[in-house]
């Protein structure tokens, strides 16, 4: 059960890292290469760069106020809920990127990372597991070990 809990754990904590890190070699091209249209006037550059950070700063602003909902109704509520905005806002994501609207594109983004804010629920319900120390510092370091960018 322990280790069911843990996978389950490492794979949201992946699936949010991937999140962040997917749209680096997607979008790049896209903005540079000039097959999305540019924002605000914005460069490519820019345009790359304010939308590849909409979804980092969704999870900034999200992560304290998931926290304090997973106190009141439980981690695990938490979580779903989360994770099946996550889902939508990939779909919604690539919607609109098919119909190459970037406006709505930024817009999913952010509402994404709000969705994925949860890290910290994660982190807290590792916590929670029944281990000794020596176990606990091992799996910590394997948790963070699915954190890594690839």
């Amino acid at each position: 059960m322990l280790n069911i809990k843990l996978i389950s754990l490492m794979l949201l904590a992946f699936i949010n890292v991937v999140g962040i890190a997917m749209p680096y070699p997607i979008l790049s091209p896209l903005i540079l290469g000039v097959e999305l249209p540019q924002l605000f006037n914005f460069s490519p550059m820019m345009t790359a760069m304010f939308v590849l950070s909409l979804y980092p700063l969704g999870q900034f602003l999200a992560a304290p106020i998931m926290g304090a909902y997973s106190d009141r109704i439980g981690p695990r509520k938490v979580v779903t809920l989360s994770m099946s905005f996550t889902a939508l806002g990939y779909l919604s994501s690539a919607y609109s990127l098919y119909q190459r609207d970037i406006v709505l594109f930024c817009l999913t983004r952010f509402i994404t990372g709000l969705s994925e804010g949860n890290f910290a629920v994660l982190r807290a319900e590792l916590g929670r597991l029944p281990l000794t120390a020596t176990n606990r510092v091992k799996l910590f370091g394997y948790f963070n070990l699915s954190l890594i960018h690839i």
